[in-house]
C-alpha cells in the first residue's frame, strides 16, 4: 500500500519565505521510515526504506532529493555524472537509459544502473533512478536494492520483477506547478 505525499520546498531568503508552487508528486510506501533526511538552503534529501530494515540492514531503499543550485543540468547530464561516479565505486558498473523525454512538459530521464560490486559495501547495487528538470528544482527519485551473501537466494526472475515494479512507482512520480498550466497538477 502506498501513500500518497506531496514535497513543496520553500527558500528562506532574507527571513522571508517566498512559497513555491512547483511540487513533487511521489507516493511513499506504506510503514517506510526515514534513515537520512538532509535539510540544506538549496538541497533536501530523505532516504527511507522498509519497516524491517534499518540504516546498515537495508536491502531496499527509495531515495528523493531536490536541489535548485544554478543553473539546473539537464537530467540526462546529470544521471551521466552519476554514471562517472559510481563507476569509481564499482568494480563493474552496467548502465542502461530506460526513458528521456518530458513528463507533464519538464526534461525527464530514467537510466538503470547495475554494480557489479560496491567497493565500499562489496555488494551488488541494482538502481533505478529517475531525474526531473523543474524550473525551481531538480528532483531526483531512486529505488535501490543491495544484495550480499544473505540475498544470494533471490533469482534474476525475483530481481527482475522488482525492476519492474521501480518502473511502475517511478512512472507514477511527477513534477507539476500549481500555477503554471504548462505544468498542471492533478485535482
Amino acid at each position: 500500500m502506498l501513500r500518497k505525499i506531496y514535497i513543496s520546498f520553500s527558500i528562506l531568503v532574507s527571513s522571508a519565505v517566498f512559497a513555491e508552487t512547483e511540487q513533487l508528486l511521489a507516493a511513499v510506501p506504506e510503514a517506510w521510515t526515514a534513515i537520512n533526511t538532509q535539510q540544506y538552503t538549496s538541497m533536501r534529501i530523505v532516504e527511507l526504506v522498509p519497516p524491517d530494515s534499518d540504516v546498515s540492514s537495508w536491502t531496499e531503499k527509495l531515495g528523493i532529493e531536490s536541489f535548485n543550485t544554478r543553473p539546473l543540468p539537464d537530467p540526462i547530464q546529470l544521471l551521466d555524472t552519476m554514471q562517472q561516479n559510481l563507476k569509481h565505486d564499482c568494480t563493474q558498473l552496467n548502465s542502461r537509459v530506460t526513458y528521456s523525454g518530458y513528463e507533464n512538459n519538464y526534461p525527464t530521464s530514467i537510466r538503470l544502473f547495475n554494480c557489479n560490486k560496491d567497493k565500499l559495501t562489496q555488494m551488488q547495487k541494482i538502481v533505478l533512478v529517475k531525474a526531473i528538470q523543474g524550473n525551481q528544482h531538480v528532483y531526483v527519485v531512486s529505488r535501490e536494492m543491495r544484495l550480499g551473501e544473505q540475498q544470494q537466494n533471490i533469482s534474476e526472475d525475483e530481481i527482475q520483477q522488482t525492476i519492474a515494479r521501480w518502473a511502475a512507482y517511478l512512472s507514477t512520480t511527477s513534477v507539476c506547478d500549481s500555477i503554471n498550466s504548462q505544468h498542471p497538477c492533478p485535482d
